[in-house]
This record gives structure tokens, sequence and C-alpha cells, in this order.
């Protein structure tokens, strides 16, 4: 009940704006052909997927479009190996898949794969669907009924085929079956090239001929091509060009009265907006069902929206209402269902303007009758009472170029360029002309003119303005406004003056004490103007002032805060160029911009109205809006005018779906299921997907499915963390080159431009670290650490134990030397009666000569000798101490690093630490000599940590390495 009523609240109004179309300029035609990337201009067949993409079957292959871009599909099947490129039929179904008839059988489309599978089943008779293909259906059941007029009609259910001929022998190949028809109510029905009309009997599995006329055979011999359902009855066209309506239960169907479709022959029907289409080799015929009455729509090379082509292949009503037309050479025309209907006068329509004009002011005058100005057709006036549309005879020598139309005291103002102010009488038509001359105002152009409230006249021209007393036309400049370009006056309900310029912004002159303020933009005042470029001015029926501009938008005045509140593109307005503003009774503002026609409630919801709604053209003009006496807003475009009724403009209650289109990833398209591509299924169905590193530059197109809006919806799109605001794409496309290793989010908001609504949709996105940043590798990379520690520990433990040997075996060896020397000495005094005991501690208190041959002393006193003694005694007794330095060595002699540097210079001539490195290479010199020692451990027993820093410094101190000094000790060349 719900999804009926939905249906009723939506198609009820695309009725009634159908309802309001006469004759064929009112039905406008967007074009979309090969130029717009369709694979070809003859479209056979359309249809709209689950999910709200249109596709196209062509004669050269299919494509999708999402209202911006196309799309071609290769409808192959490479496994199978088959391909089909003439499409001939599509039908899509209810769980999403598509299937495409070709010239070579059928194929089913998986949108979340972005897979062609051929359909190689078999019926129990090993029948195979193996030729081209008239009608794809699906029924209620998820049946998949397909026409294939040389073999029959196949019937495909869970993966079983089944065939049914209707007609057999001879009588399938002279009157083959021409189109099937699923009804509302779930009954199949089928036509035939003159074998009558026939529906599916469940029970007995068959189609059972339905009789009809008194003698049943009121079929046989009319050649049917196609059925639809029209207002509770089947509607039959045949190849003939006639249409026949049956009611179910009725003995004998009706025919339906249509001028001019006996003489072509049908191809197609469809029903839209409560009418009847026809599609023809001459057009399309647009039938009313209830009045009778029809239009013919035809290729008018003089109107832009009118239909593509002549001969029509193919009818599809989308979930909007909007028609889709496949033609034979045109391509595929759109025509939307129109929200609101407009009335255009222009080129075409002789009831209106006989050529086509850019209007340029309007004005309604006191029997409500519309006065029209022109840049290039002169003057003409609209009776809205009979329509008629009248050019004014002006006995000019050229057409006036109107530059505005203002309508008082009971006299019509027209400014023309190069020709001053005309008054026009509306009731005799007379015209009155006063040159810039004569009214005072130099060889300046009149762009407006008003009468205030105490009869005082205004006069705006591109010099200045000016102001003359009531009843004359004597103007006197207004200095304080100086020269500015005056285009457009408004005298407010509070009687100020309000002015505005083209290039100085906005003048107001107060109407109490005739003092002037002006508001302007690049001025440091906060009130200050977003452009001082001022179009038109407007006071709404609620006493707000609006103001509109060029390259700033939409402006309000606020008196409270004497400021403006500006709405522009960056508020959602289409356009910065606004060039006239109209209110409606329901206080919606209508803007006429340079995109289109803009309608706001204020509410900040815009809702933006283009030539795919109908209107003559998107750019509008100067001046040019007005209010009719029957209550229709009129604008006038450089292409003709536009009228239409507010009240009729339905509200959208639909949200349109939001997909991303297309994945690039460094300016390649990926698709799924190929080799190396980040996707598993199609990106419009994908929630996520992971770059490695070097594939992070990306781009996705996105696409909204309101196709009324196509051209006016606005895309935008933040990547967190990396943006913080909102980014506007460009066209519909989104963008990042080198995104870092990471995760992110990315946002595409798209703004609706025709119904304002804001849709958005989300991608988690992950960029890949390379192999040497992954979680597997820094595993491998602590493992490879800890085997280095642990190796780096057990060698240095093994180096410790080696040293802490070396240093017990040095021990030993000293002490075994002083017991030695000490025997020796004791049996020497023994022997000769000395006493060398008080010698030998003598002697060990002093250093060794061949100490003070490499540390020589030179001009010290007793106390420095004592000294420096203590410091030998002092570095000899932890040379084998690796940490010993300069802070260790003042520690032990009770003095400071300075003055132990100090002195150390002084005395030995030397710095402490170099003091330190040549009694260690001394120590190793004697060690060598004495032998009993490996060069390698002789290094770490004097001190030194690395085996080649030791023999590097020998190296330098001995003038040759560590081993050749052990070896010329061994030979007995060493040092004693």
């Amino acid at each position: 009940m719900r999804n009926i009523l939905f249906a009723l609240l939506w198609v009820c109004p695309c009725m009634m704006a159908f309802a309001f179309f006469q004759s064929p300029d009112d039905y406008c035609f967007s074009h979309i052909t090969c130029e717009n990337g369709l694979s070809q201009n003859n479209v056979k067949a359309i249809v709209q997927d689950r999910y709200g993409f249109i596709w196209l079957g062509t004669k050269n292959g299919l494509d999708r479009f999402d209202g911006k871009t196309m799309v071609r599909k290769v409808c192959e099947d490479r496994k199978a190996q088959k391909e089909g490129r003439d499409i001939s039929a599509l039908c899509a179904g209810r769980n999403g898949a598509l299937w495409v008839g070709t010239g070579n059988g059928v194929f089913c489309y998986d949108p979340e794969s972005d897979r062609f599978v051929y359909l190689e089943a078999k019926t129990k008779e090993g029948i195979r669907i193996n030729s081209w293909v008239l009608n794809i259906v699906e029924d209620e059941d998820g049946s998949v009924w397909i026409v294939v007029p040389e073999q029959g009609v196949f019937r495909y259910v869970r993966g079983k085929l089944q065939l049914y001929k209707v007609v057999e022998g001879k009588q399938m190949q002279e009157c083959p079956v021409s189109h099937l028809l699923v009804r509302r109510n779930g009954e199949v029905w089928l036509s035939t090239w003159g074998a009558g009309l026939f529906r599916y009997d469940k029970s007995s599995n068959r189609f059972v001929r339905l009789a009809m006329g008194e003698d049943g055979g009121f079929w046989d011999g009319k050649k049917m091509v196609m059925m639809c359902e029209y207002d509770g009855s089947v509607v039959l066209g045949t190849h003939e060009g006639r249409l026949f309506k049956y009611v179910p239960g009725d003995l004998v169907p009706k025919e339906m009265e249509c001028p001019g479709l006996q003489d072509t022959y049908i191809r197609c029907l469809c029903v839209v907006g409560g009418k009847l289409w026809v599609g023809t080799y001459k057009g399309i015929f647009v039938v009313d069902g209830q009045t009778g009455s029809s239009v013919c729509l035809t290729h008018n090379g003089e109107n832009v929206q009118s239909l593509s082509d002549n001969v029509v292949c193919a009818f599809y009503a989308d979930e909007d209402s909007g028609l889709w037309v496949g033609t034979m050479y045109g391509g595929v025309d759109y025509m939307p269902c129109p929200d609101v209907h407009f009335s255009k006068y222009m080129t075409g329509n002789v009831r209106h303007f006989p050529e086509r004009v850019k209007v340029r002011g309007m004005a309604v005058d006191g029997l409500g009758r519309i006065w029209i100005g022109t840049e290039n057709a002169g003057i003409y006036r609209l009776d809205l009472e009979d329509g008629g549309m009248t050019r004014m005879v002006t006995g000019a020598e050229r057409r006036p170029s109107v530059l505005f139309m203002s309508y008082s005291e009971q006299k019509v103002y027209c400014g023309v360029f190069q020709d001053g102010l005309w008054v026009i009488d509306p009731l005799t038509g007379d015209i009155t002309r006063h040159s810039s001359k004569s009214l005072r105002v130099g060889t300046g152009d009149v762009y407006a003119f008003l009468t205030d409230r105490r009869g005082v006249r205004w006069l705006g021209t591109d010099r200045g303005l000016y102001k003359a007393e009531p009843g004359t036309l004597d103007f006197r400049r207004v200095d304080e406004v100086g020269r500015s370009w005056v285009f457009c006056l408004l005298e407010a309900r509070d009687g100020d003056l309000w002015i505005g310029t083209m290039g100085d912004g906005l003048w107001v002159r107060d109407g109490e004490t005739g003092k002037f303020r002006r508001y302007g933009h690049g001025s440091q005042e906060s009130n200050a103007l977003v452009s001082n470029n001022v179009t038109s001015v407007m006071q709404s029926r609620s006493g707000d002032l609006w103001v509109a501009t060029e390259r700033g938008g939409l402006c309000k005045y606020n008196a409270d805060t004497d400021d403006f509140t500006t709405f522009s593109m960056k508020e959602g307005l289409p356009d910065d160029v606004v060039y006239g503003i109209l209110e409606d009774r329901d206080g919606v503002l209508w803007l006429g911009t340079n995109r289109g026609l803009v309608s706001w409630d204020g509410d900040r919801t815009w809702r933006n109205f283009t030539t795919v709604n109908g209107l003559p053209a998107n750019q509008f003009n100067y001046q040019a809006v007005v209010e009719g006496a029957d209550g229709r807003l009129y604008f006038g475009t450089v292409d003709g005018m536009v009228a239409f009724e507010p009240k009729g403009v339905r509200k959208e209650s639909k949200v349109p779906p939001l997909y991303f289109t297309s994945l690039t990833v460094n300016n390649e398209e990926v698709r799924p299921g190929v080799e190396g591509s980040p996707l598993s299924r199609s990106i419009g169905f994908a929630n996520e997907i992971e770059l490695p590193c070097y594939n992070a530059n990306i781009g996705l197109t996105v696409a909204l499915l309101s196709y009324p809006a196509a051209f006016t919806t606005r895309y935008f799109y933040r990547l967190e963390p990396l943006d913080g605001e909102w980014v506007q794409a460009e066209n519909n496309r989104v963008v990042y080159a080198t995104l870092p290793v990471g995760q992110y989010r990315l946002q595409v908001k798209a703004v609706d431009g025709h119904s304002g609504v804001e849709v958005l949709r989300e991608l988690s996105v992950t960029v890949l670290p390379p192999w040497w940043r992954t979680s597997w590798a820094y595993g491998v990379y602590v493992v490879v650490i800890l085997a280095l520690v642990w190796f780096s520990a057990k060698v240095y433990r093994r180096r410790q134990e080696r040293r802490l040997r070396i240093r017990q075996h040095y021990l030993e060896m000293e002490k075994q030397k002083e017991l030695y020397e000490a025997k020796t000495d004791f049996f020497t005094w023994v022997a000769t009666g000395m006493h060398p005991p008080l010698q030998l501690h003598n002697e060990r208190d002093e250093p060794e000569n061949t100490t003070w041959e490499v540390l020589p002393l030179v001009g010290i006193n007793e106390k420095e000798r004592e000294w420096a003694n203590r410091v030998i005694r002092t570095i000899e007794g932890n040379l084998m101490d690796e940490t010993f330095n300069v802070e260790a060595m003042a520690e032990l002699l009770n003095m400071s690093r300075s003055t132990l540097l100090r002195k150390t210079k002084q005395v030995f001539g030397r710095s402490p630490v170099d003091l330190v490195r040549v009694l260690r290479l001394k120590k190793a010199a004697d060690l060598m000599n004495e032998g009993g020692y490996r060069v390698s451990d002789i290094g770490y027993m004097v001190g030194f940590s690395s085996a080649s820093y030791f023999s590097k410094s020998f190296q330098k101190q001995f003038g040759m390495s560590p081993k050749e000094f052990a070896k010329h000790c061994r030979e007995g060349d060493g040092v004693g």
C-alpha cells in the first residue's frame, strides 16, 4: 500500500504537468549522440537497472549512462568465446542482473563483478538460443521471457530453459511473435505478426489464443508490433499504423483515432504523464486517451530542443517518469518529467515571437498587458487574455535596442540605446521620443526611470543620476552620486531611494533627510557588498531588501545591523551572476542567472531549472522580470521569454543514489577480476579498497543518478584525515596523487541542483606499506635485532673472559718476575755483603730507562720529577683499564682536569691522553720483547679495546706494526 501511495504521489504531479503541454514546442528534449560517447546513433533498446543507471543498446555496442558520463561495455564472454555487438533487447532483473539480447543470443551481466556470462542453457530437446533476440521481460515470479522470432518464445527460470512454439511450421516464419507483455496483474501476453493474440496459462504451461470478435478471429491478418497497458486496458499497435484499445471482457477492441498515424509504421508504445506515446517512422504521436486529442512531435532543424530524428525505435519511462527515446539516426533523446510547465515565447511559436530574440526589459501596464523590450527585434506587447503578441510600430529607421522598460504615471518608459528615453501611451501605442540632449543628460544612455511618491522623477544613465521636478523632464545631475553608471532604481516602502550601479556599488538616499550613503565592495566597512556591479534591487512582501549582483550572487540587506548577508556559489547558488529577482505569492524567490532559473525558499535549498527542464536558454538577461496579472512569472532570456505558474512546481520527494562509477590507478582504469586489480567487486559496490604504496595515485568519478539535474549537480569531497574542509570537485572527478601509507576515509557529497538534496557516500581507502614496512617485516627485524644483541652479548662476554684470563696470567707473571728478582737480589746480598733490598724498593719507584727514552723530561726540577714519577706510576697501575681517561687520572692525582692538562703539557710536553697512549705502547713493546704473549692479547693487556686501533697506534709510534716488532724481538733485534 505504501508503494502504491508513493507511486500516486509521484505520478499524479507528472500527469498534471504534461496536461499543460499543447503544442510541439512544449516538449523539450536533450540529445545524446556519438559525440557524447554513445557507441552508435541507432539506439534499439533502453532500460534502467535497479541501481538507477540507464543502459542503451545500440547497433554497435552497449553503453551505460549516469547523466554525464557514457561508459562503453563490451558484451563478451571469453570463456564461452561469445560476443554480441548488435544489442536488440534489454531487461533489468529484480536481482540487479542485466539481461542483454543480441543478434547472437543472450548475455547476463553482473554489475558487481562487472562480467558478462553467455546463456548456454539448453531445453530438454537440446535447443539453445542462437538467433537475434527481439524482446526480454521478467515476470513477477522471476521467470525471464525471451522472444526469438526465428525460434519462438523461451522461458528461463532457476537455470532451466523451456521453449514455447506459439505457432508451428511455416506459420512461425510468416507470423512470428512480435512482442511480449507482462501486465501489472502478472499475466503474460504475446502478440504475433498476423496469427493473433495469446495469453500464458500457468495451469497448462502453454499459451492460449484469445478469441476476439464475433467469429473469434478479430486479429487474424493484423500485424501487431507492440503492446502496452494504458488506463486499465491493453493498447495494441499494428504495422499499418492503427491503434486498438482492448478492455478485458469486451468482445471487440476499439480502434483509437489519431490523425496522421495511418500514414506511417508503428515501432513502439509507451505511457508517460497519463498520455500514450506512439513511436513511428514519422516522429512521435502523443495521444490523450481522455480527450482524443493528439500532438505530433517531429524533428525541427530550427529548434534544438525538438526530436533529434523522426524514426523512433524505442521508448523507456524511467523511475522519475522521465522519457528516453531511442532513434534510428539521432541517438537517444531525453525529456524529464516536468516539475513546472514553461510557456516559451521564441522562434517557431507563431502565436508569440516570429523570430528568436534577446529580451531586455519588461513592464506590466494598467490593463495587465506585458510590454516586452528586446535588444534585436524591437518592442512587443503581450495580451494575457487571448495570448496575442503585437509588435509595436515605432516609426524608427531601425529596430530599437531596448535597455530597460518600466510603467509609471500610466505611461510605459523605455530606454533605447543611443536614442534617449521613449515614452509610450499604452492605450494608443503613440511614442514620444526624448533624446539624451533634450533630457540634459549629455550623451549618456538611459538605463532606469522612476517616479517616487512625491512625483519627483529620477533618471539613471551611464553618466550618473539625474533628478527632475514633478511633471517635467528638466533633469539635473545629482552630484552626490557623481558619474556612476546607474543601472537600476527602487523606492522602498519607507521612502528611501536605492540606486544600483555598475562598478560603484549601491547608493541609498534617505527619504526624510535627503542624505546619501554608499555600500561598496573593497571598502573597510563591515557592511561592504560582495560586488560593486548591482543588476537589480527588489523588496519582498515581508519588507526584506534583496540585491542582485554580477560575480557576487544574491545579497540581503539587514536593516538592524546595517550590513549584508551574501548568498553565492559557496552557499549553493549555481552561479554568481544574477540578472533579476522575483518573489512569488508563496514568498519563494526566483532568480535569473547564467546557469538557468533558480528558486529559493529561504532554507538554503536551491532548485535549478535549465534547458533540460524546458527552458529555451540557460542565460537570462537584465531588467527582464515581471509578475503578470495572471499570477504567472515572466523572465526574459537571450533566447526568448518564458512564463510559468510557480504554484505548479512539484516538490522532489525521492533521494537519488550516489555511486562511484570508475577508479583509475596511475591513470589506468582498473576493473575487478583483473590481475593486480585492487577491486574484488565493481567500484560502485565497494566499501573499501586497498592500494600498494606504488599505486597511490588514484582518481575516482562519481555520479548522482538524478538525470534532470545531471549538469547542475555539484560535487564535494574530502579525505580524512588529510582534508579538513570540503573541496569542490571539477565536474564529477576526485583525484589524489601520491597518498602516504595509512588508512583514510573518502567522503563525497553531491548537491542535487534540481532538488537541493544532499547525498553522502563514503569509501575506506588503505594505502599498504612497502614490504619492508609490513608487520611481518618488522617481526623479522625484531628477530634479527634480538639475534644480534644475543650474539654481541656473547662475543662481549667471551672477550671479557679472555681479558680476565690474560690479566690473571699477566699478574702471575709479574709476581713470578718480582719473586725471581727478589731471590736474585737476596743471594747477591748474601754473597757480597751489600744491602740490595733497599735498592730493590728504590728501583721499583723509578721508571725504566726505556720509559725515559720515550718520555724525555727536559729542564725540570726535583719536585717536578717527583710529580712526574707519580703520574707515571698512576698510569702504569691502570694500563689494563680501557676506561681509564683524563678525568680518572685527575681524580687519582687529586687535581682538576685543567690543572692536569696544563702541568702534563709543561712537564712531559704531551697531553694526558697522549701520555697514556705512549706508556701503553711502551708497555706493549716491553711485553713483546719479553716474549710469551700473543700480539693480539698484548693490546688488550695494555688497555686497547680495538685490535685495529692498537695496531695503527703502534705503527705510528714505532714505525712498524706490532707483528713486525715482535718478529724483530724474536730474531734478537728487540728493545732490551
